[in-house]
């Protein structure tokens, strides 16, 4: 150093260190900011990493799954009718809750399990009792507008020995009684059209015709309380699939 710095002012020297301390300090914070960013895009290429490998992982069980699917798919096909029923039966057992299998016959659709679908895009033909059957009381009812005959005429067919026949004359019985204003009867009624179960009235489980007319009964009676405990079973056995239907029924 010159020995003249020496008589310089203090002021002068304060400054020039100050000025250093600046530019260390800019160099530090310059330094740490690049450090920083490199850290960041070490974590983030890490990141993506770990994400890739994740990814693979996934692809390759999807990739064996759909494998293993398309073996048993190509084992059925295999099958006869029977055979294939009682398959499908049997894969959709061990997934019970996570899949749904679907059969496709030439007259009809089979979903295992059973109550996995809502509602079916076709079903199998029902036998139903012949039309002329119950016109008698069905001009009674709809042209004379003479409920008390149709009541007559359709009560003698729900007798009837044919699961069919009087599945049909009792959903007539009770719907002629409520016009004739004897809804507690026809309550009744409706109760016996309950106890057939699936049997089919116009491709509908009477069943679920007979506890649909009582929720409008109970509704037109005023026994809110009963009427909602009963429709909302109605709506829960719907949802859970209790009856093969299709689209229009169902809706």
């Amino acid at each position: 150093m010159s020995f003249s710095l020496w008589f310089r002012s203090p002021r002068y020297l304060l400054t020039l260190f100050l000025a250093i301390m600046l530019v260390l300090a800019a160099s530090l914070s310059w330094l740490s900011w690049r450090l920083l960013r490199q850290d960041r895009a070490l974590e983030s290429q890490r990141s993506q990493e770990r994400l890739d490998n994740a990814a693979d992982l996934i692809a390759a069980s999807l990739l064996r799954k759909f494998s293993e699917s398309n073996d048993q798919f190509t084992s059925l096909l295999a099958l006869s009718d029977s055979d294939l029923i009682g398959r499908a039966a049997e894969l959709a057992g061990r997934g019970a809750g996570t899949s749904v299998i679907v059969v496709f016959r030439p007259q009809a659709v089979d979903a295992y399990p059973r109550a996995s679908l809502l509602y079916y895009p076709f079903l199998a033909t029902t036998k139903e009792p012949p039309a002329n059957i119950f016109e008698a009381g069905e001009v009674s009812e709809f042209q004379q507008k003479d409920f008390a005959k149709a009541i007559t005429v359709f009560r003698e067919l729900s007798h009837s020995n044919d699961p069919a026949m009087r599945a049909g004359a009792l959903l007539r019985l009770g719907r002629n009684l409520r016009n004739a204003q004897q809804s507690r009867v026809a309550l009744d009624i409706y109760d016996e059209l309950d106890q057939m179960g699936a049997t089919p009235v116009g491709g509908v489980p009477a069943e679920l015709l007979a506890r649909h007319a009582r929720c409008t009964i109970l509704d037109e009676l005023k026994r809110t309380i009963e009427v909602k405990r009963e429709a909302g079973l109605l709506y829960a056995d719907l949802h859970n699939g209790r009856w093969k239907l299709d689209r229009g029924a169902y809706r």
